[in-house]
């Protein structure tokens, strides 16, 4: 996700639908390194409920539960 650098409504629809999919299915569905303004439109739209932020470490592995930007 560090490459998107836009995302509407569809999108966070389809990306909270799948978490929450994912999550029944007893996965989870973890955004990478989502850029600043692609945060902004899942915090302004209530969206970090229903999905995880993560962070990719120098060996390419991913670490969640990093804290979104918010507002």
């Amino acid at each position: 996700m560090q490459e998107l650098t836009f995302i509407d409504m569809s999108g966070v629809h389809v990306i909270v639908d799948a978490s929450i999919r994912a999550r029944e299915a007893g996965r989870c569905i973890v955004l990478a390194r989502p850029c600043p303004s692609v945060e902004r439109v899942f915090a302004l739209t209530g969206s970090f409920d229903h999905v995880e932020i993560g962070e990719i470490d120098a060996l390419g592995t991913l670490v969640r539960g990093r804290e979104p930007v918010r507002g």
